[in-house]
């Protein structure tokens, strides 16, 4: 499970939550994390490398979500960590659709953000099946930002190969999709400006 940590403020949080991930697994599975800039989107959708988890330190600034938007096109599940919290902030995120946002003021010392990123980290993987060899993660990491853009705020179920169904809601998608095996449920976030 591939993990890159963006720290624009280089304040060294995203160093030490690195350095706390490379011991932790996700279904026996290893994390393997990188540091980098916020540019660096350009250069992974570029060179086409592939990430499942990114997260991102935040300073809740209205500008940071122009920065976020192609993020989410680039990789399929995004975790915010801020210093404070900031509701409305918050709430703009995740209707772009980002998975998680960690408040890191809760201890002084941090160590919790650390265990708290490790558990969102791992409710995504279980939550959205994000898993290395899963062919439908796969496909949809791909495809994502045409499924995006094709699908925005609504639940998609996909094989290895196409989106089988979309609704508005989870629930109303799980009673159409009668096999469940090999499919992928994932909520599609809001469509770019």
């Amino acid at each position: 499970m591939r993990v890159i940590l963006f720290d624009p403020t280089n304040n060294g949080v995203m160093n030490q939550v690195k350095d706390f991930l490379e011991h932790t697994t996700v279904d026996e599975t290893p994390l393997s994390a990188v540091v980098a800039h916020p540019g660096a989107v350009e250069q992974i959708q570029r060179d086409q490398v592939q990430f499942e988890i990114a997260v991102r330190w935040t300073n809740n600034e209205t500008s940071e979500l122009s920065d976020i938007r192609p993020l989410l096109a680039a990789i399929p599940v995004v975790i915010l960590v801020a210093p404070i919290v900031d509701a409305p902030f918050c709430v703009r995120a995740m209707r772009l659709g980002v998975w998680d946002y960690i408040n890191a003021a809760h201890s002084r010392s941090g160590g919790d953000v650390y265990q708290r990123v490790a558990a969102s980290i791992q409710e995504a993987c279980t939550t959205r099946r994000v898993r290395q060899g899963s062919p439908a993660a796969q496909w949809v990491h791909k495809n994502y930002a045409s499924l995006a853009k094709q699908h925005a705020t609504k639940w998609i179920a996909a094989n290895g190969t196409e989106v089988v169904d979309s609704a508005a809601t989870l629930d109303e998608l799980a009673q159409r999709i009668a096999q469940t095996d090999g499919i992928l449920f994932w909520r599609m976030p809001e469509r770019p400006e």
